[in-house]
């Protein structure tokens, strides 16, 4: 007896989706380690045969890529459990796969049925959301292993006028050892949690190397822009609040969300511990609400017409563009602040059809409820982002405090909108940071990176062609999946052009 055809076509998508990531890990690994030794030899100016690397290099991608393998591989118990949960198939797939084989009518009705549903379900299609860790880890892989080809191995020779030695001293270990094991502990989603630690351990490696004031900057600047994208831009309230101030009507509610996740920025009580954060944690509920709710009075007002003034169309319109807000190309589907506006949006749209039906005083009734109950939907949306950036803004103070840095040294926090990064800074004025780029030149980074020709920190936006060249030559090298190679390039893409604007007037890179 064979096992249900639909199961198996199943069952081989996602083994063919396993060995393409066990492939992705496997490269990634061997990348990273031929580059981290390169650039480790490189930096003590210690040469070794070209082969020793590619050695190196296979047998980590070898042992990655089979432990990943391992772990990834779909069984028959591991692909009846998930399409079950997935689908809420009541264990139904579970049980046809545990009775494979037995015989009589009790079992082929299960099967029957278990089958029935399994053809019903529709064509799965490869999501590349859940690809990301992936295709990071590749990007962060092929970074390293691009600056060690590119870093002149006598670029330790001609320290500059400006640097002085750096010794990465025995507290300052134990301090960044202590901050990855409060990230740890930390509530952060474990892909934010896992990226953040990623990035601290990769900090700690590049430190034991470094061996001037200057390498040790640009180490930690490098690794704060890495988890600055990570819990903070990766947030959407930046992005929502935008696309909403852009109807007047719509600013309340666009404030609401944004102070609700900021509300952390008028303490007075710097991140400089864990108990900090734990205590913002604690008060999270009062303080967001507090932010929240007073906003909800202004928005009643902007509904309190009747309907001869036009009630209708004013929610028909409003609801539109907080459709527009909510579902646009930077935001994901199942994002909670989104969730939480379309919730809304179809509680008034509910009141615009009853519109013909009642009278002026219930359907302001129904606006209210509809308004009132927004604060709730919204506390569970921002929370999880306000503790986000909290975290963020914590990794941030305690690697100033522990290598004697200055605020002005770090880029600023980016919300991944260029017209909102492009305004002045609220907390400094500082000539360094300025925006994206000017009227012609906007890209999606421009924070300070270390040119390993030059031998000096600059502004990425004005290098990010010879950047994206060097990687272009790496990228020809390299056998790796399509799939990788056009989440590289599209990355790139994104470093070196405008985001798009809610006009659809891009900047992007051709």
């Amino acid at each position: 007896m064979k096992m249900d055809k639909n199961f198996e076509r199943i069952k081989k998508s996602r083994l063919t989706a396993a060995i393409i990531k066990s492939a992705v890990c496997g490269l990634a690994a061997g990348t990273f380690a031929a580059g981290a030794v390169l650039l480790g030899l490189k930096l003590g100016q210690v040469e070794i045969h070209f082969a020793y690397y590619i050695l190196i290099g296979v047998a980590a991608a070898a042992l990655a890529g089979a432990g990943a393998f391992f772990l990834l591989r779909p069984t028959d118990k591991k692909v009846a459990a998930k399409l079950d949960a997935e689908h809420r198939l009541n264990e139904k797939t579970q049980t046809m796969v545990a009775f494979y084989g037995r015989e009589g009518d009790l079992y082929e009705l299960q099967r029957s049925d278990a089958e029935a549903k399994l053809a019903a379900l529709p064509k799965s299609k490869p999501d590349f959301k859940k690809l990301w860790q992936y295709a990071v880890a590749m990007v962060i892989a092929l970074a390293v292993f691009v600056t060690s080809l590119v870093l002149p191995a006598n670029a330790s020779d001609n320290p500059g006028p400006y640097d002085e030695p750096f010794t990465f001293t025995d507290n300052q270990k134990a301090a960044l050892l202590s901050l990855k094991s409060d990230v740890e502990s930390s509530h952060l989603t474990e892909n934010d949690k896992s990226a953040t630690v990623t990035a601290l351990d990769a900090l700690y490696s590049a430190l034991e190397q470094a061996e001037y004031q200057r390498q040790m900057k640009t180490a930690v600047v490098s690794t704060v822009s890495f988890i600055d994208g990570v819990l903070y831009t990766a947030n959407s309230f930046d992005d929502i609040a935008y696309y909403l101030s852009a109807t007047e009507d719509l600013t309340e509610l666009a404030n609401a969300i944004t102070d609700g996740v900021t509300f952390y920025r008028s303490s007075t009580v710097p991140f400089f511990t864990m108990e900090s954060v734990t205590d913002a944690e604690k008060n999270m509920e009062t303080s967001v609400r507090n932010k929240v709710e007073p906003k909800m009075e202004e928005i009643l007002k902007i509904y309190a017409i009747t309907k001869a003034d036009g009630l209708k169309e004013k929610i028909d319109s409003l609801n539109d563009a907080i459709s527009n807000a909510a579902v646009n190309v930077h935001i994901k589907d199942d994002d909670l602040i989104a969730v939480a506006l379309k919730s809304f949006v179809a509680k008034l749209t509910v009141v615009s059809e009853q519109s013909e039906t009642y009278e002026d005083k219930y359907l302001q009734g129904e606006i209210k409820k509809a308004v009132n109950a927004l604060p709730d939907e919204l506390y569970d949306a921002l929370a999880p982002q306000a503790y986000n950036c909290i975290m963020n803004e914590y990794v941030r103070q305690r690697l100033v405090q522990i290598f004697g840095l200055k605020q002005t040294d770090l880029p600023r926090l980016r919300s991944g909108v260029a017209e909102l990064d492009s305004q002045p800074n609220d907390e400094e004025d500082d000539p360094n940071q300025g925006g994206e780029g000017d009227q012609k030149d906007i890209y999606g980074t421009n924070e300070n990176v270390y040119h390993p020709e030059k031998g000096e920190i600059v502004e990425y936006g004005p290098h990010h062609a010879e950047f994206r060249a060097a990687m272009l030559e790496q990228l020809d090298k390299a056998d790796l999946p399509e799939s990788v190679r056009e989440y590289i390039l599209a990355y790139f893409s994104a470093m070196g052009s405008g985001l798009q604007k809610p006009d659809g007037d891009g900047n992007e890179e051709n």
